[in-house]
């Protein structure tokens, strides 16, 4: 019995070692980021990384494009647990530059766990029309080469050549980005027989903000049409739905955009198409916020279009992958006639010798859901509505009233001029200002004097010439010390922060976001963390042509340094926060942009004494408010949260001495001038769509300064389109 012991003992152990060696094994991780293909210069790309583990794993994940030194980068700490499967996203910013975007996965050790390089293919093409296609069905989306026409909201406003490629990805719903901004790279998202049930609250949340924020969607409802209109989603697109039906009226409307020839399985009689054939079509009753754009013979809506924020959703009661639209149906054809998608005239044409130098648009209409990008963000100094609603001049001509009333106001006549206001406002610290030319003029004259004159005298009188040895170097050293506490007096105070946000409120979506462009004066160097100031967003270091005109360039720091490891960018669930250390007596400059569910509005209505009165329900006291309603000003004044207040007609507009505070004056252009912006941002002026503009009685959603005590002078202006209200 003796001698088995050791051989059972043994083999006890072995047993025990099995599962503990099993439980040591790495874990599996996958690295995948379906719209990487669409990164573009400003824009993010969300990158997925699947981990499946037997033992908990404190991971770190990093991502950075190629030849960026890590200053455009990403990193995400992650606990996973044992015996579990989970997913981690990193948000990445796109650099101007960078064509591989390598991620690292490393243990708590600093031992790696997994490793890719993912290619961008080709080159990346601001200018390029994006289209995220949800499901394995690419729709005819790929027949779309190329298009020309209208610009792309955020991005370059021309090809070079005119010719805007187009480029396709298919994404199934478990992979769409779980956070607004993590479809900044993309110009359309088309869904057909929608079914949010699939996608995470998160997810959700994320494509109602990107809409919000300028967005495109097309929906394309089928059999399943209760899954979107009964989900939050549904709110986008609002309307009701009822039942589907064949309508042979309706496959012949489809099909007599883009087929050729009869529609298949049509039998032609006497009477019209054979009652047997037609096109599902799910029967729908527009709400207010939506409108029919096309309406099908027998009367039944085939397109609806809403505007959720400044965004826009168009809505197909029909499935455009339907069987029946096969054959002679030339699907390309069918997405360039619904969204005025202009199919090029020729190349070869267009290049030939004979071609003037504008591009032509092709044989196509406008679209019959209206133009994709009807106003192109960066390019409306001063929105066109508004500038035909206040003259018979097109904006820019000589001495129209809308350059007289911007130049009342002050308002920068370029967006040049603009940027530079803003760099100039949020960088006005005090404690940045050089020292007075009289007093350095004042403190130099007594340096010479007494080193020079002084000293001799003094040491001529008392004979003792030779001393001046000593005298000299004291003095120096005095007058070196005395500079050093009189710039220390003036620089050693409190630190600064000064932000101008822009708040937009944006009923129709159940959303707001703030955009903001922030500088830090720091008295002494400081680690900081720059949060976002409410919901999911993220924060950057202020670009170096935020402040000037121009194309894309890289990324800027202002004397900053990057803390840690050299990655500025932390990612977290919803937020992608910024990480440096502040340099003593330098400033920072920031931007900054969240989305964030809100439930705030503003109303207007007419009395019994025929006055318009607004009622403030957004949750902020505003100061130096007015309302916008074309060319039409009111006055409104200030107006707290939960009060009505009647508001005035001034034809003149408001003016500079409209408001106490000169930053005021400045932001006030925000009434008007576009915001550098991936997606879209809110037009006023609009005819028929008046907006209330006014600034925040307290800063609201600036970001967050987290390690950082300073002093904070920052303003917030606010605007929000008035809803109608039923006097009281």
């Amino acid at each position: 019995m003796s001698a088995r012991a050791p051989v059972l003992l043994i083999a006890l152990l072995a047993l025990l070692a099995v599962p503990t060696l099993a439980s040591a094994a790495p874990p599996k991780v996958e690295i995948s980021s379906p719209l990487l293909q669409f990164a573009r210069p400003g824009a993010w790309v969300p990158v997925n990384i699947d981990f499946t583990t037997t033992d908990a794993v404190d991971a770190v994940i990093s991502a950075d494009f190629d030849g960026t030194d890590g200053i455009r980068g990403a990193r995400r700490d992650l606990n996973v647990p044992k015996n579990s499967q989970r997913r981690a996203i990193i948000t990445v910013p796109v650099p101007d530059w960078g064509s591989t975007l390598n991620v690292v996965v490393l243990d708590s050790r600093g031992r790696p766990l997994a490793a890719e390089g993912l290619t961008v293919r080709g080159r990346m093409d601001p200018a390029a029309v994006h289209v995220v296609v949800v499901g394995e069905e690419p729709l005819g989306w790929p027949l779309l080469q190329e298009v020309t026409g209208h610009p792309v909201p955020g991005h370059a406003d021309e090809a070079p050549d005119g010719f805007r490629a187009v480029r396709v990805e298919n994404v199934m719903p478990p992979d769409l980005p779980d956070q607004w901004f993590g479809y900044s790279a993309a110009d359309i998202v088309v869904w057909r027989r929608p079914d949010p049930s699939g996608l995470s609250p998160e997810q959700q949340q994320a494509l109602r903000g990107w809409v919000a924020s300028g967005g495109t969607a097309v929906i394309a409802l089928g059999d399943n049409h209760a899954n979107w209109t009964s989900s939050p989603l549904g709110s986008l697109t609002p309307l009701s739905s009822r039942s589907i039906a064949r309508s042979e009226f309706a496959l012949a409307d489809v099909w007599g955009i883009a087929g050729t020839g009869l529609p298949p399985g049509i039998v032609k009689t006497d009477e019209g198409p054979a009652a047997e054939s037609g096109l599902p079509i799910v029967e729908v009753t527009p709400e207010a916020g939506s409108r029919v754009v096309w309406t099908g013979t027998g009367g039944r809506p085939l397109t609806l279009v809403s505007q959720p924020g400044t965004g826009r959703v168009v809505l197909l009661t029909f499935d455009p992958a339907a069987g029946e639209l096969k054959g002679g149906f030339d699907r390309g054809r069918f997405w360039r006639q619904l969204l005025g998608l202009h199919e090029p005239v020729g190349r070869d044409y267009q290049l030939s010798d004979t071609w003037d130098g504008e591009v032509e648009h092709g044989r196509y209409r406008a679209g019959i859901a209206g133009k994709p990008f009807d106003t192109p963000v960066g390019n409306c100094p001063t929105h066109g509505a508004a500038a035909l609603a206040m003259s018979n001049y097109q904006y820019g001509s000589d001495n129209s009233p809308t350059d007289l009333h911007r130049a009342n106001l002050g308002l920068p006549s370029t967006q040049n001029e603009w940027w530079n206001g803003v760099a100039n406002v949020i960088g006005d610290f005090a404690a940045a200002a050089p020292l007075s030319l009289y007093f350095i003029l004042i403190f130099g004259a007594l340096y010479l004097l007494f080193i020079g004159p002084l000293d001799y005298v003094v040491l001529r009188r008392l004979g003792r010439p030779m001393l001046t040895w000593v005298t000299f170097p004291v003095l120096a050293i005095g007058f070196s010390v005395a500079a050093g506490f009189v710039i220390q007096a003036q620089k050693a105070g409190d630190s600064e922060t000064h932000c101008l946000t822009l708040l937009d409120v944006m009923p129709s979506a159940d959303v707001a976001r703030g955009t903001a462009w922030c500088s830090i004066w720091a008295s002494k160097r400081t680690d900081l963390v720059v949060d976002v100031g409410r919901g999911e967003g993220w924060s950057l270091p202020a670009r170096e042509n935020d402040y000037d005109a121009g194309g894309y360039t890289s990324y800027g720091y202002n004397q900053t340094e990057v803390v840690g490891s050299g990655l500025a960018i932390r990612s977290e669930p919803g937020h992608a926060l910024l990480e440096f250390e502040a340099s003593q007596w330098s400033a920072s400059n920031f931007r900054s942009q969240w989305v964030d569910a809100e439930a705030g509005e503003a109303r207007w209505y007419y009395n019994d004494d025929g006055e318009i009165v607004v009622r403030n329900d957004l949750g902020v006291d505003l100061v130096g408010a007015w309302v916008v309603d074309g060319g039409r000003f009111l006055e409104v004044g200030d107006i707290n949260d939960g009060s009505s207040r009647a508001a005035v007609e001034d034809t003149a507009g408001p003016l500079a001495v409209s408001f106490e505070d000169e930053r005021h004056q400045a932001m006030f252009a925000w009434a008007y001038d576009a915001v550098d912006d991936p997606v879209g941002h809110l037009h006023v002026g609009t005819p028929g769509r008046p907006v209330l503009v006014g600034f925040a009685r307290k800063p609201v959603g600036i970001p967050i300064f987290e390690g950082f005590r300073a002093v904070d002078s920052s303003q917030t202006l606010v605007r929000v389109p008035l809803l109608p209200l039923e006097a009281p």
